[in-house]
C-alpha cells in the first residue's frame, strides 16, 4: 500500500501496548509493496504489517515454526501476549516483526559465500519437521515444466541480442548482472 489506512497512529501504539506489551513512542508509516490490501509501518524497532481481509495465518504459522526449530534467517511474527500472532486494529489484522534496516535482495549480488549459506537454509527449511495439519493448510503452487523450457530458450536470445529490439535490450541491460543466478537457476529447474 502506498497511500496510509484510515487509522490513526495512536489507534497502532494502543494496539501494540495492549496486545504486545510493546511501547512504541514513534509509528511512521512506510509506503511499500503494491497490496492494496496491506500496510507496513516501523513503530520503534519493530516492523508492524496490516493485512485487511484474509491475513496470511498460515504463512505467519510457518515462519514461526521454522524460526522456533532454528532457522534464524527466516523473520517470523513475534507472538502476541495471547500467544496469538496477529491481533485485531479496527478491521485489520495486525502482525509484529523486528525491524530490520537491510539493502533488498533486488539490489544486490550474492557472492558465493552468500549463495552456499542461501543453499544451506533452505535445505534446512526442506527438512524441518512442520505439522501435518499446518502443511495441509498452506496453498501449493506448481511450476509448470513449459516455464524451465523457455527460460533455457531464452537465455541465449539474450546474450545474442543484437540492439534492434528495445524488451531484449532492457534485459540484456538487467541480465549481465544476474547471469550465474539465471544459470544456476536454470540449470535447477
Amino acid at each position: 500500500m502506498l497511500t496510509p489506512p484510515d487509522l490513526q497512529p495512536r489507534q497502532l501504539i494502543a494496539a501494540l501496548e495492549e496486545a504486545y506489551s510493546i511501547a512504541a513512542t514513534q509509528i511512521a508509516f512506510l509506503p511499500l509493496g503494491a497490496d492494496a490490501d496491506s500496510a507496513a509501518f516501523r513503530a520503534n524497532d519493530w516492523f508492524v504489517k496490516l493485512r485487511r481481509g484474509p491475513h496470511g495465518a498460515v504463512g505467519a504459522q510457518v515462519a514461526h515454526a521454522l524460526f522456533a526449530q532454528g532457522i534464524t534467517a527466516v523473520v517470523a511474527p513475534i507472538p502476541a501476549r495471547d500467544g496469538r500472532l496477529w491481533t485485531a486494529v479496527d478491521g485489520w489484522h495486525m502482525l509484529v516483526y523486528p525491524f530490520l534496516e537491510l539493502t533488498p535482495a533486488s539490489a544486490r549480488l550474492l557472492s558465493d559465500a552468500q549463495w552456499a549459506e542461501f543453499g544451506a537454509t533452505m535445505r534446512r527449511v526442506h527438512d524441518v519437521h512442520i505439522a501435518t495439519d499446518l502443511w495441509e493448510q498452506a496453498p501449493t503452487v506448481n511450476y509448470a515444466a513449459s516455464w524451465r523450457r523457455d527460460l533455457r530458450a531464452l537465455l541465449p536470445q539474450i546474450e545474442a541480442c543484437d540492439g534492434d529490439d528495445e524488451l531484449a535490450l532492457a534485459l540484456a541491460g538487467i541480465h549481465p548482472r544476474r547471469t550465474c543466478a539465471v544459470h544456476r537457476a536454470g540449470r535447477a529447474l
